[in-house]
């Protein structure tokens, strides 16, 4: 079953491929953890942000532009992914960084394809 990914109310699941789905969580340092006298070290963590990174299947040039449309509308999105963490569905505040796109050019069906398509959603 796909795991979902839905940004701005929009449901770009089918978009994205189950395979390369990937969460990652990054640690908000605080500043105030260090090395003690002892020997032992301290951490000041504040805030552990979800990175979610989700790899395009091939898309034609509506899907692509739906896509880019909607993740460029803005630099901050509200999406609903699956947080293995959390072991639901959760929604987060994130900004968003796509990587680039390359043509592939006609598929079978005569549309035009363009693939190498990453979304990566950083919690805010």
């Amino acid at each position: 079953m796909a795991k979902p990914l839905i940004i701005d109310t929009n449901d770009f699941t089918p978009y994205f491929t189950d395979i390369g789905y990937q969460v990652e969580y990054a640690s908000v340092d605080g500043g105030q953890g260090g090395l003690m006298l002892s020997g032992t070290t301290t951490a000041d963590e504040i805030a552990t942000k979800a990175i979610v990174t989700l790899p395009c299947y091939p898309l034609n040039e509506e899907q692509i532009s739906d896509l880019l449309q909607i993740v460029y509308s803005g630099v901050y999105h509200t999406v609903t992914f699956y947080d293995p963490r959390a072991g639901m569905n959760r929604t987060m505040q994130a900004r968003r960084q796509v990587s680039q796109q390359k043509y592939r050019g006609f598929g079978a069906n005569g549309l035009e394809y363009w693939t190498g398509t990453v979304v990566t959603l950083t919690e805010r």
